[in-house]
């Protein structure tokens, strides 16, 4: 399959600023037990941030890195 498909599938999934990354695995929902992550990019790196009632946890990621990773397992996969 090629990628470009899979985005234009998928892209009113992906505009959406929380991406969910763990869902209930009776329903899907996040609601119901479910992770979601905010992601943003600065210059340099790409940034999680997963919000909890209490707390925040944040994984920050080199650019170059992040983005090498995905094309290693999109070039495997499709």
């Amino acid at each position: 399959m090629d990628f470009g498909y899979y985005l234009s599938k998928y892209r009113e999934e992906l505009n959406d600023p929380e991406i969910i990354i763990y869902g209930c695995a009776e329903c899907g929902d996040y609601d119901c037990g479910g992770i979601t992550v905010n992601i943003d990019r600065t210059e340099i790196s790409v940034i999680w941030l997963i919000k909890d009632e209490n707390k925040d946890l944040k994984f920050e990621f080199e650019k170059n890195l992040y983005f090498s990773a995905f094309d290693k397992f999109l070039d495997r996969n499709l």
